[in-house]
């Protein structure tokens, strides 16, 4: 099985079929779920790609944080690259958190995702010495979801979690993409190890809605070529 457990977050490739849990995929490909991405993204329904579908979770032994960061644009960049980045990565995907239990780890400065960090922001997104309370980067909001509200966010707003052990989460984290994005978008969803979309056990799980879509994620994953990773570190 290649879902991945890993020691703290979450729990990747939820709809891997290797789980035997087609609720997952019949979640993804709903119709309700499908409205909002098509209305969110400004696109037709034939023009949606699978992507990715994760379950994050807290750990009970421990509380951590994620640093402040932009999925698919490195912290070290210069304003200027940050800002070319920024103008390449168009509105041709989306990501969403749906909680289960009362969430409020996800911490977002809104609007982040049009322009660069501020000289003040980057003192809180780069090196060993960045502040680690999440409410002390300008502009920052705490994200509070009640069981089976959703968030939707463009991935490289800047954004942070902090983990309370003592706080149940079971949160759905999922995201997709319109084929307009093209290889631009390909490295932020090829690199997380997709090889098992094309088993055919996969594909046959699928309605044919999500049919459709696995196989405009495919045709992504055989152009792209070696996409490397976003982050190090």
């Amino acid at each position: 099985m290649t879902a991945r457990i890993p020691t703290r977050g979450g729990v990747q490739h939820v709809m891997h079929p290797d789980l035997h849990q087609p609720t997952f995929s019949q979640w993804y490909t709903s119709t309700a779920l499908i409205n909002t991405v098509e209305t969110l993204l400004g696109c037709d329904k034939d023009e949606l790609q699978m992507e990715l579908f994760n379950l994050l979770i807290n750990p009970e032994s421990h509380n951590f944080a994620l640093r402040w960061h932009r999925d698919d644009i490195s912290g070290d960049v210069t304003s200027e690259q940050e800002r070319q980045a920024l103008d390449a990565w168009k509105p041709h995907g989306i990501q969403w958190n749906t909680a289960l239990y009362d969430d409020a780890c996800l911490f977002v400065v809104p609007g982040s995702h049009k322009v660069p960090r501020t000289p003040e922001q980057r003192l809180h997104s780069e090196g060993p010495d960045a502040p680690t309370d999440p409410l002390e980067m300008p502009g920052a909001i705490r994200v509070s979801l009640r069981p089976g509200e959703s968030v939707f966010y463009n991935s490289n707003i800047l954004h942070c979690a902090a983990y309370d052990c003592q706080a149940p989460r079971a949160t759905l984290h999922a995201s997709m993409g319109n084929v307009a994005g093209g290889t631009v978008r390909a490295r932020n969803v090829l690199q997380h190890g997709l090889s098992w979309m094309k088993e055919p056990q996969f594909n046959d799980g699928l309605d044919p809605r999500g049919k459709a879509m696995l196989g405009r994620l495919l045709q992504l994953y055989h152009a792209a070529g070696d996409v490397g990773y976003s982050l190090s570190g």
